[in-house]
């Protein structure tokens, strides 16, 4: 069984040092914190967490090894988990909006 700090160095080979990986992901966070739409909290939790786990993976790519394919598809992964959240969204609005629609269109109409 290995023990932590055998897994610790396997890990940093392939996701660069711990350490300057959380530095460039916090400087990486913190500039995207200045677009409106996050500093004014326009983004959805799903959005935000798939902006911070696409950073980390980014980060690891730039740190680590470049050619690690799961950090590649992983990217691709967060951006589709937000992307099917956002439609998710739009299918309950959509949904709500067919029955109020449907509860208006039972009222009688005055006549005029």
């Amino acid at each position: 069984m290995k023990n932590v700090n055998e897994i610790l160095n396997e890990r940093e080979k392939v996701s660069g040092n711990y350490g300057d990986v959380a530095r460039m992901i916090q400087d990486t966070l913190r500039l995207w914190a200045t677009g409106p739409n996050w500093s004014k909290g326009k983004l959805t939790d799903p959005q935000v967490t798939s902006l911070e786990m696409i950073a980390l993976k980014v980060t690891r790519i730039l740190q680590g090894d470049n050619n690690h394919v799961d950090s590649w598809r992983d990217i691709a992964g967060y951006a589709e988990l937000a992307a099917i959240e956002i439609e998710k969204a739009e299918r309950a609005l959509e949904e709500s909006l067919q029955i109020v629609d449907g509860a208006f269109s039972k009222i009688p109409k005055k006549e005029k």
